[in-house]
């Protein structure tokens, strides 16, 4: 997204709420997933663009809800299903806790293969080719699964970056943010910062991305993401239930 009359730039990284910023700025859809080095060739004026930011988003949670993208019509339709039997239930975790372990675990045990199979399937997180998004053999390679630090690269592997934003805490980074652009706009159009980001629509009681994990994926996807892991600060989020430990009965036996 490019915002000509402010010089100001957005790098939309897929699955980091970056829709939400462009119908904020009544931009959407327009330049979406372009990577730094695109802007540099492709945009205009490219040097006098004097504020760029992003959003970043947890390398686990990020890979999971672009697996759950490009599932969506299977995954969704089943989460609907399962949520219909367990929305009775306040806990967020679907029933997890709450008594209907076998609705549960059936349900995440169904997508748990599937997802590692696609997460093996990762050969490059450096790769940035533009695949078609909605060509099924091109989920697994190019920039939908690279490195979010390689999207923000330019043509010197220089990242020129004014402001990463968290997803994670997005409502309140983007307000810190427009304090620092809202004086590069007119007075007319600073009035849309009066507003708030639209929030995606997202499932009630979604569950936690760590659900779908084991503990060989958790390092996988550590070893495939460690730059982003270590440049933007994140680490694995475990929300999974956690097994009890048998312990073995203590037996003396007295000689007779």
């Amino acid at each position: 997204m490019i915002l000509e009359k402010e010089k100001i730039a957005f790098v939309h990284i897929n699955k980091c709420a970056g829709s939400s910023i462009e119908v904020f700025f009544n931009e959407y859809p327009k330049n979406q997933h372009l990577i730094m080095t695109e802007y540099e060739e492709k945009v205009r004026n490219w040097d006098d663009i004097e504020y760029v930011f992003t959003v970043v988003r947890n390398p686990w949670d990020k890979l999971f809800s672009w697996f759950a993208w490009c599932n969506r019509d299977e995954l969704w339709y089943n989460w609907k299903q399962n949520n219909i039997q367990i929305y009775h239930q306040k806990d967020y975790m679907w029933g997890m806790h709450n008594g209907h372990p076998k609705v549960t675990e059936e349900w995440y045990e169904k997508f748990k293969k599937p997802f590692k199979k696609f997460v093996k399937s990762i050969k490059s997180t450096n790769d940035t080719t533009a695949f078609p998004v909605y060509e099924e053999s091109s989920w697994n390679k190019g920039r939908w699964v690279s490195s979010q630090a390689s999207w923000l690269k330019d043509s010197t592997n220089y990242m020129d970056v004014d402001n990463v934003l968290k997803f994670e805490n997005l409502q309140e980074d983007f307000s810190l943010m427009a304090k620092e652009i809202k004086p590069m706009f007119s007075p007319k159009k600073q009035r849309i910062f009066d507003k708030q980001l639209p929030k995606a629509k997202v499932l009630k009681h979604k569950p936690h991305y760590s659900l779908f994990y084991d503990d060989e994926l958790i390092d996988l996807v550590a070893q495939l993401y460690e730059e982003d892991i270590k440049l933007f600060n994140y680490s694995f989020e475990d929300q999974r239930p956690q097994k009890k430990k048998k312990v073995k009965r203590k037996t003396t036996r007295k000689k007779v």
